[in-house]
């Protein structure tokens, strides 16, 4: 029998296309109850039959080092322990070690998302849903209860015709959401249900339109970044936190449980 030793950043979707195989074999022979969370240092068990050799895990583009004072705030959702009660105290200690405001009322939302960098070509310019979402709250009884999603937090070059030109070179720079802590409240918009921030607040933006966002250059315009579905071969992001449509649904309706103000609290990976 062939086995994986997971290591810190693996998904079971990534891994599964790695060793030719599907997420629902994988958690099946591993008896995994959720697919979206595997634990580092934990041995997975391959397929019966799998003999040829492992495919090399794609190669990350390089990022510019950043001084230190830019360093994003880095989680570890790799690592959570089991149980709903473990991992709800796990991730609240992650939310309030990142500086964001943890809010333990009943049916009072906690996100905290973990953006994996990706640049804006990525698919083609379509974007990717390489991200992952918790989602914690306590509902009237004061039973936790802990989600997880796949998004995306990064905007898709495609979608750059949304964006503002901000240094007047004729050309659109393209923003995304900062690691750290933002507000949001239930709203609407164009195409329906959706998360807006409760104010503006200051984005990342590409100035140099290389796909990514090492310059660490800010601007106004996170008013307009909302939490909304997206595509099936796209995610529809010009700065917005997306969801493929099926995992947009849960969400959607999950976080329609909550109320009043939902903190949002965005970590790298």
């Amino acid at each position: 029998m062939s086995t994986y030793r997971i290591r810190s950043g693996d998904t079971l979707s990534a891994l599964a296309a790695r060793f030719d195989t599907t997420v629902s074999t994988l958690a099946r022979i591993n008896h995994i109850e959720n697919p979206n969370l595997i634990i580092t240092g934990h041995t997975l068990r391959l397929p019966d039959g799998f003999e040829r050799p492992q495919k090399p895990a794609p190669a990350k583009p390089h990022q510019p080092q950043q001084p230190v004072q830019q360093t994003p705030v880095r989680g570890t959702d790799a690592v959570a322990p089991t149980g709903t009660a473990a991992q709800y105290e796990h991730f609240k200690q992650q939310i309030q070690a990142a500086g964001g405001t943890f809010r333990s009322g009943p049916n009072q939302m906690n996100l905290l998302g973990f953006r994996t960098p990706t640049n804006t070509g990525a698919n083609g310019g379509n974007g990717r849903y390489d991200d992952r979402l918790v989602m914690l709250w306590k509902d009237s009884r004061g039973q936790p209860h802990v989600k997880f999603y796949q998004y995306n937090t990064e905007p898709a070059r495609n979608m750059s015709r949304y964006s503002a030109d901000v240094n007047g070179d004729g050309r659109a720079d393209q923003g995304r959401v900062p690691t750290g802590y933002h507000e949001y409240q239930q709203s609407s918009w164009k195409n329906g249900y959706c998360l807006r921030p409760t104010g503006d607040f200051s984005v990342q933006r590409d100035m140099n339109h290389d796909g990514a966002f090492s310059e660490n250059r800010r601007t106004g315009g996170g008013a307009s970044m909302l939490f909304h579905g997206g595509g099936t071969s796209g995610t529809y992001s010009a700065g917005c936190q997306t969801f493929s449509p099926s995992e947009w649904a849960r969400f959607s309706r999950d976080v329609r449980l909550g109320n009043g103000v939902i903190g949002y609290t965005l970590v790298e990976r």
